[in-house]
């Protein structure tokens, strides 16, 4: 059986496929092809081949990409670590995150013999420098206004399955997320419900000061010890 031949698309003689390349690709599915003593069918040969190497490179990045936003997803999804539930990045827990405050102005107190001065902001950062880059994430009821805010399908459903299953969905959002969204956050919350009576607070003071200071102190005291 004779082989196959081609009309080159060039000279218009008759060619075998070993002795062609592709030259293009057609909208109707036949090849045109060229001899491959053209420069042309030379040059094209090489485009189609860097062509199909770049479509092949491009959909071995999607796979790879694909691959990497999955495990990415897994190790998220494993990693213990909180999370704004808004834009889901890691953060400390408001009360993980104040207590640690605590913690730090106090040890701070420690060494410098002085309490820091919360109005001086350079000071405040030698003070808490364990927590600098530390997201604190605020307890935000989803109820009232808040339940007006904007958020993606996948977070209301998630919101959602919550209030139904406990009766009221506390969310962990960041200080960033609450700013740019408008949340109010739990302490806003109690701080618009409270007693803001000088009596009010001097109890208060005093109740940090008899139960509160000493555990912290002793916390405290305890970690430097342990790092010495």
């Amino acid at each position: 059986m004779a082989a196959k031949t081609y009309k080159c698309v060039i000279c218009g003689e008759q060619v075998s496929r070993r002795k062609s390349f592709k030259y293009m690709d057609t909208t109707d599915g036949t090849e045109n092809r060229a001899c491959r003593i053209h420069e042309e069918a030379q040059l094209k040969a090489q485009q189609l081949e860097e062509g199909r190497r770049e479509e092949k490179k491009a959909e071995q990045d999607k796979l790879a990409q694909k691959k990497q936003k999955r495990e990415q997803q897994r190790n998220e999804t494993l990693d213990p670590c909180p999370r704004c539930y808004i834009c889901g990045r890691k953060g400390m827990r408001q009360d993980a995150f104040y207590a640690r405050w605590l913690i730090e102005t106090t040890k701070y107190g420690i060494i410098t013999g002085k309490q820091p001065n919360i109005l001086d902001a350079k000071e405040m950062q030698k003070a808490v420098g364990a927590l600098k880059g530390v997201r604190c994430l605020n307890f935000v009821r989803w109820t009232g206004d808040n339940k007006k805010r904007t958020v993606n399908y996948k977070n209301y459903q998630f919101f959602s399955q919550i209030e139904d299953l406990m009766g009221e969905a506390m969310l962990l959002v960041c200080q960033e997320c609450c700013e740019k969204s408008g949340y109010e956050t739990l302490s806003q919350e109690q701080m618009k419900k409270a007693d803001n009576s000088f009596s009010d607070l001097v109890k208060k003071v005093a109740i940090y000061k008899t139960v509160g200071r000493p555990v912290i102190q002793s916390i405290a005291k305890q970690e430097m010890a342990d790092n010495n």
